[in-house]
């Protein structure tokens, strides 16, 4: 039976680019990477909360993003969106849904969709 949620990856072309965004932007903090001495693939590994973000590299990925995303709830919203431009990622506006005061999508430089909420 399904206890929790663990991890969620995302696929990026440069790891090291990729995680010094999310570093720069959400201040997330690394995890030892368990599958770095069997995997094929580069990757970085995040710990947030009870859960992980895993980047994973692959460099001849030129697949087309589609609307999957992850959500991170902030308290933080304006700041949030203000890091994501500076440091090269983009900010799409998002309709509001019940509960929530502020929504956007943000995109890091590898396209990967990341929806922004504030209560």
């Amino acid at each position: 039976m399904v206890v929790g949620l663990h991890h969620v990856a995302v696929i990026v072309k440069n790891v090291e680019n990729a995680a010094q965004f999310y570093r720069d932007v959400f201040e997330f903090v690394d995890k030892k990477r368990l599958t770095a001495s069997v995997s094929q693939h580069r990757g970085a590994w995040f710990q947030l909360g009870q859960l992980e973000l895993h980047l994973q590299e692959r460099a001849e990925t030129d697949t087309p993003k589609s609307e999957q995303h992850f959500a991170l709830l902030t308290e933080k919203f304006d700041e949030l969106v203000q890091r994501t431009r500076l440091h090269g990622g983009r900010v799409e506006e998002a309709k509001l849904i019940e509960g929530i005061s502020r929504r956007c999508f943000l995109y890091d430089p590898d396209e990967n969709r990341i929806e922004l909420l504030q209560k």
